[in-house]
C-alpha cells in the first residue's frame, strides 16, 4: 500500500521532472478507512528529495532573488508545505509561506494565518493541510487518554472490524498504515509472530 508511485526505484538516484510533481503526490495519497486521504511522510520524503526540490524550485515563478536559499529551506524545513501547495499546483506560494516565516512547524495553519500568506488560495491550503498531518501513533499511547482534533486524519485503513462493546462505546479493530505507526523503527522488518508474542 506504500509503494512508490515508480515501484521501488529510489528517488534520490534521479531528478524528478517538475510536471511529475503533482502526479506523483496524488498517487502517493492513501484513503483512509472514513474516506479522507492522508499523504504519508514517508511518500513526502522519497518523492520531495533535495534535488527534486532544488529542480522544483528553478522553474517556480519568482524573483532571482527570491530564490537564494529558498531549495534548501523549503527542503529542511518546509517540504509538508511544499506537498500541501504541490497538490494544490500552487507550488509558486512557497515563497510567500517562507518570507512570512510559515514552515512545517507552523502547521496547523488557521484559516486566518493561511489568507494572510496567500489570500486566493489560503482556505484551499488550510483546507488541505490536514492530508499531510494524519496522526502518528506512539509508543504507549495507550497510557493515556489522547484527544485528537477534528480535522486530523486518522490513519486507519482497510474496514475496521467490530470487537465488542466498551465503557464509552463500541470496540473497533482497526489496521493503522504501518508508517504511522512509532512503535517500530520503520527499516526493520517483523512478523505478526514477534508483536504478540
Amino acid at each position: 500500500m506504500e509503494a512508490s508511485v515508480f515501484g521501488s526505484q529510489n528517488f534520490q538516484s534521479w531528478r524528478l521532472p517538475y510536471q511529475v510533481f503533482n502526479i506523483c503526490m496524488q498517487n502517493s495519497r492513501v484513503r483512509s478507512e472514513s474516506g479522507e486521504y492522508f499523504l504519508p511522510d514517508i511518500s513526502i520524503n522519497s518523492i520531495l528529495t533535495l534535488p527534486t526540490v532544488e529542480d522544483a524550485i528553478l522553474e517556480i515563478n519568482c524573483k532571482p532573488d527570491e530564490r537564494i536559499g529558498l531549495a534548501h529551506r523549503t527542503y529542511c524545513e518546509g517540504k509538508k508545505v511544499f506537498a500541501v501547495l504541490t497538490l494544490m499546483s500552487e507550488e509558486d506560494y512557497i515563497v510567500k509561506f517562507r518570507d512570512h516565516g510559515f514552515l512545517d512547524k507552523s502547521l496547523p495553519l488557521t484559516d486566518q494565518d493561511a489568507q494572510m500568506i496567500a489570500e486566493d488560495v489560503g482556505i484551499s491550503f488550510a483546507n488541505l493541510q490536514w492530508e499531510v498531518l494524519s496522526e502518528t501513533f506512539r509508543p504507549k499511547m495507550w497510557e493515556n487518554h489522547q484527544k485528537f482534533g477534528m480535522k486530523k486524519i486518522l490513519p486507519f485503513v482497510d474496514k475496521s472490524e467490530h470487537a465488542g462493546e466498551g465503557g464509552y462505546g463500541e470496540v473497533a479493530k482497526v489496521n493503522i498504515l504501518p508508517s504511522r505507526q512509532a512503535s517500530y523503527p520503520q527499516t526493520a522488518s517483523y512478523s505478526s509472530h514477534d508483536l504478540f508474542d
